[in-house]
């Protein structure tokens, strides 16, 4: 990337590292090919995983993005990224299950709904507090418990143990939600 930019009829250049105009002439430096894949397999990169904020997937809803068909060629040329020697890369890996969603009209109809957003951004938290749960990845600060949370990690009670090991999650996350919400830490 050039660190100079043409100002007027070209005669002088602003130096945007030192932010001083500079009175010869530069030429713009040329990237390799090589640079140029790399720069554009990140931005690429990044973008993809933006995607796994549905509150911007309805900042652009909202902003018509989804009705430019190049836009949707584009999300559609993203595909790529489901295959696993790109995939790799990828952190949060939710981007392509939005991705793949983008490609339905249906969704990008609702998408611009900010309840709809608000919906899925839910629905990713509890994914994830259930993966971290059951992978034990939470580490609760004994020191910050609240009193009244211990009944929900230690029901012994046999008769209250549901069939359904989903539903025991989400229960447990939104009753833990709920109790934190009262609680000053």
């Amino acid at each position: 990337m050039s660190l100079y930019h043409q100002i007027g009829g070209g005669e002088q250049m602003f130096n945007i590292e030192t932010n001083e105009i500079d009175d010869n002439k530069h030429e713009p430096e040329h990237e390799s090919e090589e640079d140029e894949e790399r720069k554009r397999f990140q931005i690429e990169l990044e973008f993809v995983q933006s995607l796994a904020n549905p509150n911007y997937l309805n900042f652009l809803a909202q902003r018509g993005y989804f009705n430019n068909q190049t836009f949707l060629n584009y999300l559609k040329y993203l595909m790529y990224w489901k295959e696993p020697e790109y995939c790799k890369y990828i952190v949060y890996p939710q981007c392509l299950s939005l991705l793949e969603m983008l490609q339905h009209e249906q969704f990008l109809k609702q998408i611009v709904n900010a309840q709809c957003a608000k919906f899925i951004d839910e629905q990713l938290l509890l994914l994830w507090l259930d993966y971290k749960k059951r992978h034990g990845w939470i580490r609760i600060d004994p020191t910050k418990i609240p009193d009244n949370i211990e009944k929900l990690f230690k029901n012994t009670d046999e008769d209250s143990i549901q069939t359904d090991s989903n539903n025991n999650i989400q229960n447990d996350v939104f009753s833990v939600s709920r109790i934190l919400e009262n609680e000053k830490f």
